[in-house]
C-alpha cells in the first residue's frame, strides 16, 4: 500500500480488529463498538523515539491534543484511534455495516484490497487469518513492520 509507515500501523491494527476480531463474533452494527478492544500495544518503548515522532506526524489527524508520557506512547494512543477508523471503514465498504469515518475517508481508495477481503469473507461467512498475510497486503516486500527487528 502506498501510505506512511505510521497510517501504515494504524491500518494493520484496523486490519486485524476487522477481519479477524470483529469477523470472529457476530458481525453486527452492535459489535462496532468493541473495535479495538482486543489491540495490545506493543509497549511505549518498542519503537525508537525519532521513529515515532515520525509516524505520529503521519497520524496527527487523530490527534487530540492530549499529552502522552512518551513519544512512544502517544503512538500507541493515535495508532488505536486511527486503527479503529480504519477498521469502521473497511466493515462500511466491505459489509455495508456502519459508516466510513471521516478521517478514514481519504484512505479507502487504498484500502481496497482490505475491503476485498472483508466482501470475501462476508461472502464465505468466515475469514482464514493463516491464508491470508495482512503483513504482507499492508507493507508489501518492504517490510518495514513488527517483524524487522526478529533475528
Amino acid at each position: 500500500m502506498n501510505l506512511p509507515d505510521g497510517i501504515k500501523h494504524a491500518v494493520h491494527m484496523g486490519a486485524n480488529e476487522a477481519l479477524v476480531e470483529w469477523l470472529s463474533v457476530d458481525p453486527s452494527e452492535e459489535e462496532l463498538e468493541s473495535l479495538g478492544s482486543s489491540y495490545q500495544s506493543p509497549g511505549d518503548d518498542v519503537v525508537p523515539p525519532d521513529e515515532a515522532k515520525r509516524y505520529i506526524d503521519d497520524l496527527k489527524k487523530w490527534d487530540d491534543g492530549t499529552v502522552a508520557s512518551s513519544p512512544g506512547a502517544k503512538l500507541n494512543e493515535l495508532i488505536y484511534a486511527a486503527g479503529v477508523e480504519f477498521a469502521r471503514g473497511i466493515i462500511a465498504e466491505g459489509a455495508k455495516i456502519g459508516k466510513v469515518p471521516t478521517r478514514a475517508k481519504p484512505y479507502m481508495k487504498e484500502l481496497a484490497p482490505l475491503v476485498a477481503l472483508m466482501k470475501e469473507a462476508m461472502n464465505e461467512g468466515s475469514f482464514d487469518e493463516e491464508a491470508v498475510d495482512l503483513h504482507a497486503i499492508i507493507w508489501g516486500s518492504e517490510s518495514k513492520g513488527d517483524d524487522e527487528d526478529d533475528d
